[in-house]
């Protein structure tokens, strides 16, 4: 496994762009419950706190994570 750690994420409410590479998955780690979406505002996904959630391999798009604010969010690229 090549794990790429990216900068960690504050929530502050909003929705919050992460850009991901085409070929890599994205893995969320969130310290309460947070939402990921593939357009702004759109339909959510949801992240249950505490839980390590792999997104499959990217097309080269730009994903969206909400949390309530103060929650840590972790990202990561494989």
């Amino acid at each position: 496994m090549n794990l790429q750690v990216l900068s960690k994420l504050t929530a502050d409410g909003s929705d919050q762009a992460v850009e991901i590479p085409r070929g890599y998955v994205l893995a969320i780690h969130a310290t309460a419950a947070a939402e990921l979406r593939h357009q702004q505002n759109g339909p959510a996904f949801p992240i249950p706190a505490d839980t390590i959630v792999a997104i499959g391999e990217s097309l080269g798009e730009t994903v969206y994570v909400r949390a309530t604010a103060g929650t840590v969010i972790s990202l990561a690229l494989n």
